[in-house]
């Protein structure tokens, strides 16, 4: 159990060196508006996410972090959604990370807290499948 923490911290804090040290730009959160992704991120539909979730993904959320497949990050996410209905989203940056992979970083606010958001999504044939998510307090 010690190892599986310590792998969670371990990968969650490297994920943020790693931004922190890629070029980014800033954008606007209207760009990311036709994604089929982002639409059901700002409607909370957890359902219609998992659709561009890898069968395996990393979520950190402010109750705990681990790796689980679709269903269950489905299931995880399905609850979070329903205690912290997002209001607002804003994309503050984006980069690549040179592996097809993009990066999004920005705030995820419901109508009390505001949570700093995280997403690593893979691009293979023209499709887009979030490989990690991070919702955290700010």
């Amino acid at each position: 159990m010690k190892n599986l923490a310590f792998h969670n911290i371990f990968m969650f804090t490297s994920f943020f060196i790693v931004f922190s040290l890629l070029p980014i730009k800033d954008v606007n959160a209207q760009r990311y508006a036709g994604s089929e992704w982002f639409k059901h991120i700002i409607a909370g539909d957890a359902r219609k996410l998992s659709a561009w979730l890898e069968p395996f993904v990393a979520l950190e959320l402010p109750t705990g972090s681990a790796k689980y497949s679709r269903q269950q990050a489905t299931a995880v996410l399905v609850g979070f959604f329903q205690d912290n209905a997002p209001t607002r989203i804003e994309i503050e940056k984006t980069g690549t990370t040179g592996n097809s992979t993009d990066f999004y970083i920005g705030t995820y606010h419901t109508n009390t807290t505001e949570f700093r958001l995280y997403l690593l999504i893979t691009k293979t044939g023209g499709d887009e499948k979030i490989h990690s998510l991070s919702i955290t307090r700010k």
